[in-house]
């Protein structure tokens, strides 16, 4: 179950519990490869000298936190907002530790939109109390402007006092650390592994992290400090290399672009990104990044950042529906004979995880013999789950199952379909921001990647107007609620609650699919991992062809989803029904009977609804609702419950 922890709370808030059920053999256990975004900055040992001046904190060194150990264990990062009259230099981090508060501390300095601007690890710490580390330079901030100052506790258990910031501002000198509501709040946290931007706030808590300040060095850094944070993505035809600001004494120039040890390009001093072009399929290129001031001095090399570049142009036609077609017209979907037609069909997984792990395209089967069976069923749909970076051939996907070959490899699932008679819904179920593998399912789609996948999944299915775009398999924002702020990062992405990316929204990669020129009808869902349709009408994004589909996905308990409760069916689903047509992307029962879609599926009969359940794939009923225990077909009893309803309804 992913869960959240939510500090001083003492309690687990549950983002669902489907994908600890759904784990199986959707969620393969990688071993994979992080790229060192601050190897170069990790020591505690001052390279610099400063005079003795003063050195200002927040706290004094007895303070008695409220809780000196939260019961809550795991690897979260605790931060601080805060801010200095004068302008001056942040020298280090510090933090007041309990007996259980063990492992491996970092500390960091952001500034106010999460860039990293210094880090640092403990050394030589003390079984408790306050823990100091200096940075490995000074780092000199503006007055009046709020930063963030932190630390990752790798276990967990850490100090707390609850209400701190809620009614009042504190300050010591030049320090302030602001009230909560003057701030969107005080106190942050950011729950996972590893160093990340503290961007959440509960109950106004002081977490004690502190700020070694001073307003005066001695003899600072003539030379600009090495750029932070250099990272590399691939583009469909191109890598961006992107870093943060170098701190420097003096303006700088020019940063220079180093490419396997050679100068590749500059840009001027104020810019962060490069995009190089110069590639070679299956080419592994290593950058680097060097500031230059307006002296001509020089920093050292940042850190090196590797990364393969594997697209190739597809070399296969796409695929075409031949004399299928599908789209929508008002409340309904009319075929090619402009007749009403529902879509029941199952769910293929294992074309969203077998590529990444290097397993082949599929999980079982997806040749002719395999879509017979499925057919034997009753059904005329089949929704293809998708990786959005196997498509895409990015991020370390093994080159045989990745780029033109995945895409050949689905293209042609997809025609084999159609030639069996049945409709195809594509959708992006596995992604991943930036570097990250697509390894399972996440928050929101990442606006990384996104965008460039439906440009690319949409101009190679153009033609085929037996396909449905499905643009994103279950967003839950907002901490999985059901809130204005979620249905709105929904549609519109870009800095959401809950979300530690940037976010794609539903209108940017639906503007994707129809700038490639393609007309298909494509779905829609809402928040709480798509289970939620009370206000679709109100947020759902413009389409100038007027082909949208209302997508929801809906689970019997255990599982669970928001429509498992059957009271809310006639008032929230229903009326979007008379207006739209509405796709349970993913129907199923969890505790290996078929009880609730014995009572959903009739339902969902007599209002018109399509649905497609959850999936045509071997696994333990318990642990994820699969129709099938083996490949010839034989069903489970969820699928005898599903395969006999769907037969009764004679669609083909």
């Amino acid at each position: 179950m992913d869960s959240t922890n939510t500090p001083d709370s003492q309690t687990v808030v549950a983002a669902s519990g489907r994908p600890a059920l759904l784990q199986g053999k959707r969620q393969k256990l990688l071993i994979t490869a992080f790229v060192a975004s601050f190897a170069l900055i990790g020591v505690a040992t001052a390279l610099w000298a400063r005079a003795a001046t003063t050195t200002y904190q927040l706290w004094p060194n007895n303070p008695t936190p409220k809780t000196v150990t939260v019961n809550l264990k795991g690897s979260i990062e605790l931060g601080l907002k805060f801010k200095a009259k004068n302008a001056g230099y942040v020298t280090g981090v510090r933090f007041y530790k309990g007996a259980q508060n063990t492992g491996t501390h970092t500390g960091s300095l952001w500034d106010n939109k999460g860039h990293l601007l210094a880090s640092t690890t403990f050394k030589n710490e003390t079984p408790s109390g306050w823990q100091t580390a200096t940075f490995p330079q000074p780092v000199n901030i503006a007055a009046n402007v709020t930063y963030v100052i932190s630390y990752h506790a790798p276990v967990g258990y850490y100090s707390s006092s609850a209400n701190y910031f809620r009614d009042s501002t504190y300050n010591n000198g030049p320090l302030k650390a602001p009230r909560s509501s003057n701030v969107n709040g005080n106190g942050v946290y950011a729950t996972g592994a590893g160093t990340v931007f503290p961007n959440k706030a509960n109950s106004a808590t002081n977490y004690w992290v502190d700020v070694d300040f001073t307003t005066k060095t001695v003899n600072p850094p003539t030379a600009p400090a090495a750029p932070l944070g250099v990272s590399a993505l691939q583009n469909s035809d191109s890598i961006t290399v992107t870093w943060q600001a170098s701190q420097s004494a003096n303006p700088l120039s020019q940063y220079r672009v180093i490419r396997n040890g050679s100068q590749l390009a500059t840009v001027s001093g104020t810019t962060l990104s490069y995009t190089d072009k110069a590639l070679t399929a299956g080419q592994t290129y290593a950058y680097q990044i060097q500031a230059v001031d307006n002296t001509n001095a020089v920093s050292a090399l940042s850190n090196t950042v590797t990364i393969t570049y594997n697209v190739v142009p597809p070399t296969t036609p796409p695929p075409s529906g031949g004399s299928m077609s599908i789209k929508v017209s008002g409340k309904d979907f009319v075929n090619q004979d402009n007749k009403v037609i529902r879509l029941v069909g199952v769910n293929r997984s294992g074309t969203q995880y077998t590529c990444m792990d290097g397993d082949g395209f599929s999980d079982g089967p997806i040749d002719d013999a395999s879509i017979t069976t499925m057919k034997t069923w009753g059904i005329n749909v089949v929704r293809v789950n998708m990786n959005e970076q196997c498509w895409l051939g990015i991020n370390g996907v093994p080159a045989a199952y990745g780029g033109a070959n995945y895409q050949k490899a689905i293209g042609e699932f997809v025609k084999r379909l159609h030639d069996h008679g049945m409709y195809a819904i594509i959708d992006m179920h596995h992604s991943n921001a930036g570097t990250k593998k697509a390894t399972d399912t996440i928050v929101m789609a990442d606006r990384d990647h996104a965008n460039d996948y439906w440009k690319s999944v949409a101009a190679y299915f153009k033609n085929d107007h037996a396909v449905i775009f499905d643009l994103f398999n279950e967003p839950f924002p907002d901490n999985n609620r059901n809130t204005t702020a979620a249905w709105t990062c929904v549609r519109d992405g870009g800095t959401c609650p809950g979300v530690s990316f940037t976010a794609a929204g539903m209108q940017e990669m639906l503007n994707a699919v129809r700038g490639a020129g393609a007309t298909q009808p494509v779905m829609i869902s809402g928040p709480e991992y798509a289970g939620d349709l009370d206000r679709w009408t109100e947020f759902k994004p413009a389409d100038p062809q007027n082909q949208l589909v209302a997508s929801v996905h809906i689970y019997g308990q255990p599982l669970g989803s928001p429509y498992d409760d059957s009271s809310r069916w006639d008032t929230e689903i229903a009326p979007l029904a008379k207006t739209t047509p509405i796709v349970v992307g993913e129907l199923g029962d969890s505790d290996c009977t078929h009880k609730f879609i014995d009572k959903f599926m009739p339902w969902a009969d007599s209002h018109g609804l399509s649905y497609v359940a959850w999936a045509w794939v071997t696994s333990d009923c318990a642990g994820e609702p699969a129709l099938i225990s083996n490949y010839n077909g034989t069903p489970t009893n969820f699928g005898i419950g599903f395969r006999d309803h769907v037969k009764s309804l004679g669609l083909q």
